[in-house]
């Protein structure tokens, strides 16, 4: 389900671990076809995707995620 890898982002980024966070987020990401019909969950996931990898310094990655998911 990918509310629960939502869910387990979470967690992960109050417990201060992003870079874990960043990686439950990708994994549940690529479990998740890109259609239309699912997009604003797609969107949603990659909008965790770029919160995770803004936390985690990862500066580049977190513009390109949140680009991904304002389109």
């Amino acid at each position: 389900l990918p509310e629960l890898g939502l869910d387990r982002c979470a967690v992960l980024l109050a417990a201060g671990l992003p870079h874990d966070a960043l990686t439950e987020i990708d994994e549940t990401l690529g479990r998740q076809p890109e259609s239309s019909a699912r997009s604003a969950l797609v969107a949603e996931l990659l909008l965790a995707a770029a919160t995770s990898a803004l936390a985690a310094g990862r500066f580049a990655d977190a513009r390109q995620r949140a680009e991904r998911a304002h389109r």
